[in-house]
């Protein structure tokens, strides 16, 4: 449709979100890289699943173990830097044998970096 689908868990660290999610995680007695390791599973297969259906063919993951977590459940062999986008962060080329990963253009973005039009200049990016 032409718009620009963002998933996300909550929108910095002072959002109230955070905080009832870090008590649920101590209520349930689960241990917290467990629950982070499931999230970030969770959000990598949405994202492949968007990429899939909306033909997607550049991404960005915030969150540093997010992304990590996220980008494994794309099938991901290798990544190719192909262009600055801000310190730290390279715009990346996915490689794959699943063709509709391989070529995938993505950003895995620390949690806390970036300026705040890092997602619309990643989209912009020619």
């Amino acid at each position: 449709r032409g718009r620009d689908p963002l998933v996300f868990t909550a929108t910095g660290p002072d959002d109230p979100r955070v905080a009832a999610f870090r008590e649920a995680v101590r209520a349930s007695g689960t241990p917290i890289a467990a629950v982070n390791d499931r999230l970030g599973a969770a959000l990598g297969d949405i994202l492949n699943a968007l990429v899939r259906q909306c033909g997607l063919r550049r991404v960005v993951i915030s969150g540093g173990d997010t992304s990590s977590h996220a980008a494994s459940r794309l099938g991901i062999d290798a990544l190719t830097a192909i262009a600055p986008l801000s310190p730290g962060v390279p715009l990346c080329r996915a490689h794959s044998p699943d063709p509709a990963i391989d070529g995938l253009e993505i950003a895995l973005k620390g949690g806390q970096t970036g300026a705040p039009d890092f997602f619309t200049a990643v989209r912009d990016k020619h």
